[in-house]
C-alpha cells in the first residue's frame, strides 16, 4: 500500500547493524614546520616537522615520513623536540622497502613511539635531509601512522603479541591516520651572498652603506620588464626615499626607500654578476637593534614570491662616551652638564652640538646659563621649547678623537617623573654641513626626586694653582627634614683638587648640621662625605659649608662640583656647579666668614660694602 512501510515479511536481500569501514585518523601538519636552511642543494639540512594527531597512539605504534621529490633523507638524524618520545634505536631510513622501491636512496623514514600520545597533542620532531638542486612542479610530504598487529592463526587467536623490531617480519600493519599528503614541499629558493658596510656606525647618523651582491646564476623575468631586488633592513634604520648615493650601479633604474627597506629595480629584466656595488643612503638607528640582520630578496614576476634570498648579520651602532649629571629635583631649573669623548675627529673647526631631551618628558632647555668650560669661548646658543632641542654652535673648536670635552646647558626638569623607557637624552655633533658625524642618543637620564634643599653657589679664597683655598657651599634647607631621610651629604671636587684633612678645616654656620660625633667627615679621594646623625632632625635654615682644598695645577676640562645627598646608596638629591679657574672672582667674600654667622656677615657687608651685589641677593 502507497504510503505505507513494508512489513517485515515483504523485506528482501537486508541486513541492518551492518559493519561500516573504519575512517582514518587525520594527521595535520602546521604551518610551524620548516626547513633551515632554505636553499636549493643545502646538504644536512634539518627539516622541522610540527603536527597534531586527530587519535590516541600507543606504545609501539610507528610514524612514517614520506619524503617530498628531489630530497635525500639521512639515515638516523632523528631529534625529539616537543611532546614525543621515539625509541632510540628502532628508527632510521626503510631501507629493508617495507615501503619504499630503493634501498639506496629510500623514500621512507620510519621511527616507533617510545611513549603513547594523547590525541590532538601538538608533536614537533626534527630529521635531516639533502635538499633538492631544483624545484618539483608537485611535491609533497606524506605523515602516516600504523599499529603493528599481533601475530595470528588462522581462527584469528593471538599466538604472539609482543613488539617486534623493524622490519616487522610476519606481521600485519594496520594504518591509523595519514595527512593525505595535503602538505606541500617547503619554499627554497637560490641565495644571493651579499655584504654590508656601513660608512658610520653613529647613532642617528645619515650614512652610506655599501651592500656588495653575487648573483652566480642569471635571474630572469619571463613577462615582469624589471627584476626587483628588495633590501630589508633592522628595525631602526631608514632609508632616504630616494636611497642611491653615487657612483649609482647602472644596472639598477631606481632605488626606492621606505622605513628600513629599499627596493631596486633593474634596467632590464635580468641580474647576474659577481660583486655587483650598490651604495645606499640611510639613516642608523639610535641604538643597535635586535634582532640585527639584513634580508635581500629577488623576485621576477610574482611580486608576492621571491626566487632568491639570503640574511646576513648586521653592523654594530656605535656611540661616542657621554655622561650626563646635573640636578636631579622635580620642577627645578638648574645646569646640566655632558661629557663626551667623540669616536672621530670633528672634519671641520665649525661645530653644532644638539642636545636632545628624553622625548615628550617635559624637559625645557635654556640658552641662559651656558656653561663652555674645556671649550672656553661661549658658543652661539638656539633653544626651542618643551620637548625640544638645543644648539651650541662652536665656530672654532676642532675636536679630536678620544678626547674628553665638557659643558653646560640650563635644564628646566618637569614636575613629573619621565618614564623609565624615555628617560635618555641625546647629544649629536654635526659638521659646518649639518651633517651628523657622532653622537649618542642613549644617554641614561637622572631619577628625578624630591628633596626639599637648594644648592645656590660656590665661593673660594683663592683660584690660584697650586695653593691652599678656602672654599664655601651654600644651601638652603627649606622645612625640617625628619631623622633618617638621609644619612650623608657628598662634596665631589675636579679631578686634581685635593680636600684639607687639617683638624678645624671643616666648619658649617651659622647653624651646625647635625653629624656624626667623632666622625663628622670623610674624604675619600675627590670626595668628601658629611656623615649625618640619622637620629637627629635637620633644621630648616641657610647652611654655609665652609673647608679647605689644594687647588690643581692645571684646571681639568671637567670642572664641575657636584653636592649629593644621599639615604645609604640612594642620591636623594644630585646639583651640579661650575667650578672657578685661574683669575677668576669669588661671587662670595669669604673673609667675612672667619668666626661670623651669616647674619653678622650681612650686616658687616652692608656696613662696609664689602659683599658684591650677586652675593649679598643670595645670601638674603
Amino acid at each position: 500500500v502507497c504510503g505505507v512501510f513494508p512489513p517485515e515479511t515483504a523485506r528482501r536481500n537486508e541486513k541492518l547493524r551492518l559493519e561500516a569501514f573504519p575512517v582514518l585518523g587525520y594527521v595535520t601538519v602546521t604551518s610551524n614546520s620548516r626547513v633551515e636552511p632554505i636553499y636549493f642543494s643545502s646538504l644536512g639540512a634539518t627539516i622541522t616537522f610540527d603536527f597534531r594527531l586527530s587519535h590516541d597512539i600507543l606504545q609501539f605504534d610507528v610514524l612514517r615520513i614520506r619524503r617530498a621529490e628531489g630530497y635525500s633523507m639521512i639515515d638516523q638524524t632523528l631529534t625529539e623536540i616537543r611532546n614525543v618520545r621515539f625509541d632510540l634505536i628502532d628508527h632510521g631510513l626503510d631501507r629493508q622497502r617495507v615501503w619504499s622501491t630503493t634501498f639506496a636512496d629510500p623514500e621512507d623514514y620510519f621511527a616507533t613511539f617510545a611513549e603513547p600520545v594523547a590525541m590532538d597533542t601538538t608533536m614537533m620532531f626534527s630529521i635531516q635531509a639533502d635538499l633538492p638542486t631544483e624545484a618539483f612542479p608537485a611535491p609533497y610530504w606524506v605523515l602516516e601512522t600504523y599499529r603493528i598487529l599481533p601475530l595470528r592463526d588462522v581462527d584469528g587467536e593471538v599466538l604472539n603479541d609482543t613488539h617486534p623490531a623493524y622490519p616487522w617480519v610476519g606481521r600485519s600493519k594496520e594504518i591509523l591516520g595519514t595527512n593525505d599528503g595535503a602538505f606541500p614541499d617547503f619554499l627554497l629558493v637560490g641565495p644571493i651572498p651579499f655584504t654590508v658596510s656601513p660608512q658610520l656606525q653613529t647613532p642617528g647618523a645619515l650614512t652610506e652603506i655599501t651592500f656588495v651582491f653575487n648573483v652566480e646564476q642569471e635571474v630572469a623575468a619571463a613577462v615582469a620588464i624589471e627584476v626587483t631586488l628588495d633590501i630589508t633592513g633592522p628595525v631602526g634604520f631608514q632609508f632616504l626615499d630616494r636611497c642611491f648615493r653615487s657612483p649609482i650601479n647602472p644596472a639598477f633604474a631606481k632605488c626606492t626607500g621606505y622605513r628600513n627597506t629599499a627596493s631596486l629595480a633593474t634596467l632590464r629584466p635580468r641580474l647576474k654578476g659577481s660583486g655587483i656595488v650598490v651604495i645606499l643612503g640611510a639613516y642608523n638607528p639610535r641604538i643597535t637593534p635586535s634582532p640585527n640582520r639584513w634580508t635581500a630578496a629577488v623576485f621576477t614576476d610574482d611580486p608576492n614570491q621571491y626566487v632568491r634570498w639570503s640574511e646576513q648579520l648586521s653592523y654594530m651602532i656605535v656611540g661616542m662616551p657621554v655622561v650626563y649629571k646635573g640636578n636631579n629635583q622635580l620642577g627645578e631649573s638648574a645646569s646640566g652638564f655632558f661629557t663626551f669623548s667623540p669616536v672621530r675627529p670633528s672634519p671641520s673647526p665649525l661645530i653644532h652640538l644638539i642636545v636632545t631631551p628624553p622625548p615628550n618628558s617635559g624637559f625645557r632647555l635654556f640658552c641662559t646659563g651656558i656653561s663652555p668650560l674645556g671649550f672656553l669661548r661661549m658658543p652661539q646658543c638656539q633653544s626651542g621649547g618643551v620637548n625640544e632641542d638645543l644648539t651650541l654652535t662652536f665656530d672654532n673648536a676642532t675636536l679630536a678623537a678620544g678626547r674628553a670635552y665638557t659643558f653646560g646647558i640650563n635644564v628646566y626638569n618637569p614636575g613629573g617623573r619621565p618614564l623609565p623607557a624615555y628617560n635618555f637624552w641625546g647629544l649629536s655633533i654635526r659638521d659646518d654641513n649639518l651633517n651628523t658625524f657622532d653622537s649618542n642618543l642613549d644617554i641614561p637620564g637622572l631619577e628625578l626626586r624630591s628633596v626639599p634643599i637648594r644648592v645656590y653657589g660656590l665661593g673660594w679664597t683663592s683660584a690660584a694653582p697650586k695653593v691652599m683655598a678656602k672654599l664655601m657651599m651654600q644651601l638652603r634647607v627649606l622645612h625640617p627634614i625628619p631623622p633618617g631621610t638621609l644619612t650623608a651629604f657628598a662634596i665631589r671636587a675636579p679631578d686634581g683638587i685635593m680636600f684639607s684633612e687639617a683638624p678645624g678645616s671643616l666648619r658649617v654656620i651659622p647653624f651646625p648640621l647635625p653629624l656624626q660625633s667623632g666622625a663628622e667627615s670623610t674624604i675619600a679621594g675627590d670626595v668628601m662625605y658629611l656623615n649625618l646623625d640619622v637620629l637627629s632632625e635637620i633644621r630648616a635654615g641657610l647652611y654655609n659649608i665652609l673647608f679647605e682644598v689644594i687647588n690643581p695645577t692645571v684646571y681639568p676640562h671637567d670642572n664641575t662640583w657636584s653636592f649629593i645627598a644621599r639615604k645609604n646608596v640612594d642620591i636623594e638629591l644630585s646639583h651640579v656647579l661650575t667650578g672657578y679657574v685661574q683669575g677668576q672672582v669669588s661671587p662670595y667674600d669669604l673673609s667675612l666668614t672667619g668666626t661670623s654667622t651669616a647674619g653678622d656677615a650681612r650686616r658687616s657687608a652692608v656696613g662696609a660694602g664689602g659683599l658684591r651685589c650677586t652675593a649679598l641677593a643670595v645670601l638674603l
